[in-house]
């Protein structure tokens, strides 16, 4: 260690002594389940962007997968929006709503 280098000295968590608050407990999911809240997440953005951008509710009175998948399915076929752009992938490249429904569903449109 170089001299005059602060020496950190404290038995508190790094996140106390960065000023920062500590993330609330949040229960551990086996990949089974994260992969499953991960496509309702992913599901639920694609309807909220349908329904925000071309006023159709993929949501409404929903009760299984299924039937969300085929609504979605119609949606996009129907508005002609397999090639518009929806937004960018984890890559930032644009992604449209066809390589949306394909990478949450892993179903081609």
């Amino acid at each position: 260690m170089a001299r005059g280098e602060p020496v950190m000295r404290s038995n508190t968590s790094p996140a106390k002594q960065s000023g920062r608050r500590p993330l609330p407990y949040q229960p551990q999911l086996s990949p089974t389940e994260r992969a499953a809240e991960t496509r309702e997440r992913r599901a639920h953005w694609l309807a909220g962007r349908i329904r925000d951008h071309h006023g159709y509710d993929a949501l409404d009175g929903l009760v299984d997968d299924a039937e969300l998948v085929k609504r979605l399915r119609s949606a996009i076929n129907t508005f002609g929006l397999d090639h518009v752009v929806v937004g960018r992938g984890a890559d930032r490249k644009p992604l449209t709503y066809g390589q949306a429904f394909e990478r949450t569903f892993g179903e081609k449109l």
